[in-house]
């Protein structure tokens, strides 16, 4: 092994083509390693590629004023009226839609739980049924703070395609309703909504993932969605909601449902998303929710006060009478089970909540110790999950736990006995998720835990983030230890024959072949050319990689 400075300067004005990470042949024997100094240009990194999404759906919202709109007094509902005394107000809009709901900007709305009842004619000139929905003051957090201007609102409700629709109120909260705007939202059919499938469900984590339809197979247009996510630390509970209208809607209209109530909360509403994080059809179907990312700590917009670290699953329909479907309960349950299972939570266990906003059931800075499993009732003030849906919760939990298995996962075994969400990798921030090896847990405090087999692997944030921006399991393989910490940096190797090195002053970089058994056999952190500073490049006649000291060549064909 030489230093070579003509070599350096012999190359230095050649072609450099940036070189990928995928395997390549073994060099032949005669190869030769040589050394200079350091001072080559930086490579690309390797990166992944986009994927290409589903055509997207635009709803049309109209938002006309209820001020502008007709009315009429009628007699309140079994009662004598005088001409004081109690009257209901009934506003009458015209226009298309599926989906009504009615907002105010802060300042002018009516208190919070104020009822108001809708219904919806057809084309062929039938009303539905009156159906009541109340004022919530549920915000969406992400998008206060990112200065957006939000509106109060009602809970959406969905009648099908209506031509006309009526708000009736009573004389107690007339002026105010009056400030408001009827919501029109008609969310648009697509031939895709009668021929939608979820993928199918995963089988090696602890618990399975559910199948679950994506944003893009349901149509999200996501030029609606006007903020980045915002994350929060883990999974502390899970809140039960429900919409609101039909029960009756059919299995092809389910995603028309959630296209409606998403452009309901960004459009109407002003939020940055969808509000839940996740959706359950009559059917047993699961939808996507709020974007993020389904195995993440996505904060929503779905309990005023909780948003953070809950996770929020909305059944659509109505259950203040009705109770909601075995297929729909049953959809729930899988997927608490494995939100449970894949956060390392107790589905019949408490919980410690902190609120965040005095409008909740709880002043801001109160920590309330509730259920894993809870109803949107127990934080707001509000019916929901509904009558009929709320006493059964109780039994969820148990069909929950009866589903959730996750004290056997090796990294579970790990993180517990490490301290759990109180050691020193924290709460789980990304769920188990499985891997072609066994599973993968992120942990709150920039780790990663690797289960190979029954073994377990810990790798720090920055050598995981060039891991996976590097091919991942497909192309790396393996972790085959934990990240080996050194006194100046860390590094580790992997089954496909790759390793990773890490440096305050040189970030994360890849090694491969000749330049990593040369870095590794050196010393490591010890190696005499210091820690890599870019990846390996391709030269006219071999390969370089630049070190901290010196550069490092591998040149074909024997002796130089």
């Amino acid at each position: 092994m030489t230093v070579l400075a003509p070599f350096l300067r012999r190359h230095r004005s050649s072609p450099l083509a940036p070189r990928g990470l995928g395997p390549r042949r073994p060099l032949a024997g005669g190869a030769c390693v040589l050394v200079a100094a350091a001072g080559l240009s930086a490579a690309p990194v390797v990166g992944g590629s986009d994927t290409a999404q589903a055509r997207p759906i635009t709803p049309v919202v109209e938002h006309p004023a209820l001020a502008d709109l007709p009315e009429q007094r009628v007699a309140a509902q079994g009662r004598s009226t005088t001409r004081s005394g109690p009257a209901d107000h009934v506003v009458t809009g015209t226009g298309n839609a599926s989906l009504v709901g009615l907002t105010w900007l802060p300042r002018t709305a009516p208190a919070d739980g104020t009822r108001v009842e809708v219904r919806g004619r057809d084309s062929t000139g039938r009303w539905t049924a009156w159906t009541a929905t109340s004022v919530e003051a549920d915000t969406d957090p992400v998008a206060e703070a990112a200065g957006r201007v939000t509106r109060v609102g009602t809970e959406p409700v969905w009648f099908g395609p209506v031509t006309s629709v009526q708000v009736r109120f009573a004389d107690a909260a007339a002026a105010k309703v009056r400030t408001g705007r009827l919501e029109l939202v008609e969310p648009r059919r697509a031939a895709a909504d009668a021929r939608s499938s979820a993928p199918a469900a995963s089988a090696r984590a602890a618990t399975s993932r559910p199948a679950v339809l994506s944003r893009a197979a349901w149509g999200a247009n996501e030029s609606l969605r006007s903020c980045t996510p915002s994350y929060g630390s883990t999974t502390l509970a899970s809140v039960v909601h429900h919409t609101a209208g039909s029960n009756n809607y059919t299995k092809a209209q389910s995603a028309a449902i959630v296209r409606g109530v998403y452009a309901y909360h960004t459009r109407s509403r002003g939020w940055c998303d969808i509000g839940y994080n996740a959706l359950v059809d009559r059917y047993g179907q699961v939808f996507e929710g709020r974007y993020g990312g389904l195995d993440r700590p996505v904060t929503g917009a779905h309990t005023t006060g909780f948003n953070t670290d809950t996770f929020g699953v909305s059944v659509l329909g109505t259950f203040s009478t009705a109770a909601p479907p075995a297929a729909a309960v049953n959809a729930l349950t899988n997927l608490l089970a494995w939100r449970a299972s894949s956060f390392y939570r107790n589905p019949t266990g408490t919980t410690v909540l902190t609120s965040r906003s005095s409008n909740s059931r709880y002043r801001a800075g109160t920590k309330v110790t509730m259920p894993f499993i809870l109803g949107h009732r127990n934080l707001g003030y509000t019916e929901c999950p509904g009558n009929a849906f709320y006493p059964r919760l109780g039994a969820l939990r148990t069909a929950v736990a009866a589903r959730t298995a996750y004290t056997s996962s090796p990294l579970y075994r790990r993180w517990a006995s490490l301290g759990g969400a109180s050691g020193r990798l924290g709460p789980v921030w990304r769920g188990e998720a499985p891997m072609p090896f066994g599973a993968r847990t992120v942990f709150q405090n920039a780790r990663a835990g690797y289960a190979v087999g029954s073994s377990t692997r810990i790798l720090g944030s920055g050598i995981d983030a060039l891991y996976w921006r590097s091919g991942g399991p497909g192309r790396w393989g393996a972790p085959l230890t934990d990240e080996q910490l050194g006194t100046r940096g860390s590094w580790v190797s992997f089954s496909a024959g790759y390793s990773a090195a890490w440096s305050p002053a040189t970030g994360s970089q890849p090694l491969h072949g000749s330049l990593g058994a040369y870095w590794l056999r050196t010393g490591a952190e010890n190696s005499p050319v210091g820690f890599p500073r870019e990846p390996e490049r391709a030269l006219a006649n071999g390969w370089s990689q630049q070190f901290r000291v010196a550069n490092v060549y591998v040149k074909r064909g024997g002796a130089s």
